[in-house]
């Protein structure tokens, strides 16, 4: 691996210096936990699902316990039955993140950052490169682990507990209790009386997430895909379709604004990105194609909560006028 770029006098040629000929590719593994990097790994050559999976039982099982919850992305060679099988003999879970979602998996700013010392340091040989992997990833600490984690939008590594399931709702009130500051979740109902006005010692403001929501309403207006399913373009849902459109001016904004500092952010959000979240859903589509029942009502429920109640009344004052009128 060679630098990427560096520093040289001003109007003159920088000049680097990289290997000429085959090269070889070696692939790094590892786990990020909120405290440390475990089970790391060199293969030499490309991943695939045997390597994978060899590593999965070899490395990873051994550094999982009960309770544990693995998170992995959509690459080919993560989604076997092997694979899922080991991580739950070891009494863990396995949980896949949404497609399109890079900016949740913490760990590529570890792989990021290591890359990157990789190529200040040049070296030229498979022993020289994962014994100095090896140095790095001893380089990496506690704190950092965490931060990796908080910067990728979870919202606290110490309320992990809090996402259990939970019929009785009460995991995120005994978990928070006597905490405030602002809160990145879904729209899970256990949450709401954290952001009650009378809680003591204050409201949680709610910061609502749409990575779950938005995978689904992707299937939903995804035509190519239903297509190679088999499925009839017909079945589009146009409130879907709406959403995703919605949803893609918001994160184009996001990709424009990002290395701005934090205020500059901020203003920009305001002034772009207010009026598009804030603006009534009910806009997005006809109010007759909205979903009355089925799994789209359900998601409109969860992912677009705001816009199901305003539905519902909408709905409630039509059937009164038409119920005088009948009258």
């Amino acid at each position: 691996m060679a630098p990427l770029y560096g520093w040289g006098v001003k109007g003159k040629r920088l000049k680097g210096l990289a290997p000429h000929g085959h090269w070889r590719t070696l692939t790094f593994l590892g786990a990020l936990r909120a405290d440390r990097l475990v089970a790391p790994c060199v293969f030499n050559g490309p991943i695939n699902g045997q390597s994978f999976r060899a590593y999965v039982e070899q490395q990873l099982v051994a550094t999982l316990k009960p309770g544990d919850i693995v998170i992995m992305d959509n690459l080919g060679s993560h989604k076997s039955a092997a694979v899922r099988d080991l991580i739950r003999k070891a009494g863990a879970r396995l949980w896949y993140l949404p497609p399109y979602s890079p900016d949740l998996n913490p760990i590529e700013q570890v792989f990021a950052k290591i890359k990157h010392w990789m190529r200040q340091e040049q070296k030229r040989t498979i022993e020289d490169t994962w014994r100095h992997i090896g140095v790095l990833v001893d380089t990496i600490g506690p704190q950092e682990c965490s931060n990796y984690l908080a910067n990728a939008g979870y919202a606290s590594i110490k309320t992990g507990n809090a996402l259990a399931t939970d019929r009785d709702k009460v995991h995120p009130n005994r978990h928070l209790n006597g905490w405030t500051g602002i809160l990145q979740a879904d729209a899970y109902g256990g949450y709401n009386d954290l952001y009650r006005e009378d809680r003591k010692p204050g409201p949680v403001v709610s910061a609502l997430c749409w990575s779950r929501a938005r995978r689904k309403f992707f299937e939903l207006a995804d035509i190519a895909g239903n297509v190679r399913k088999g499925k009839p373009v017909h079945a589009i849902s146009p409130v879907a379709l709406a959403a995703v459109t919605r949803m893609d001016a918001l994160f184009a904004i996001e990709r424009d604004i990002n290395g701005l500092d934090a205020e500059a952010r901020r203003e920009a959000r305001q002034r772009l990105s207010h009026p598009l979240a804030c603006r009534k859903w009910m806009d997005i589509a006809p109010t007759r194609r909205w979903p009355s029942g089925g799994a789209k009502a359900t998601l409109v429920r969860f992912g677009l909560p705001s816009v199901w109640r305003m539905r519902g009344a909408s709905s409630s004052r039509w059937s009164r006028r038409r119920g005088q009128a009948r009258r």
